[in-house]
């Protein structure tokens, strides 16, 4: 595995070598704009945060679909889930981290790239959304 796409053991699905994480996105399909950064978007970085530069840059996913759909209820982030499939040995350049709060990742990529590694798209329940 190269450097670049080092992936972290705990979202490993051990039997088949593949990364799923979660995605909130706004609809289904999902759209490259799902999966663009906060840079990109020309979002201005918040001054507080030190971190928050480099983290930016990429996207927020999550190791479970219950704590992503939690996370797009609390804050009001998009109706539905996507589940990325990404290859332990990736064949586009990805990089995952662990960061902030439980069960968060941070992935950079390629918006149109990440987009490709869409497995699967579902809603939220509408019973989680109230």
């Amino acid at each position: 595995m190269s450097e670049q796409s080092q992936l972290p053991r705990s979202c490993l699905n051990t039997a088949n070598g593949r990364l799923f994480l979660y995605r909130v996105v706004n609809g289904s399909p999902p759209t490259i704009e799902d999966f663009t950064s906060l840079a990109p978007q020309g979002k201005p970085v918040p001054p507080t945060d030190a971190d928050a530069q480099r983290l930016w840059d990429g996207i927020s996913a999550f190791d479970t679909q219950e704590r992503v759909m939690g996370m797009a209820v609390t804050y009001s982030l998009g109706s539905y889930v996507s589940m990325l499939d990404i290859p332990e040995e990736a064949a586009f350049p990805v990089r995952v981290e662990k960061t902030r709060g439980p069960g968060h990742y941070t992935v950079w990529g390629d918006a149109a790239t990440l987009l490709s590694a869409v497995h699967e798209t579902t809603p939220v329940p509408p019973q989680v959304l109230r």
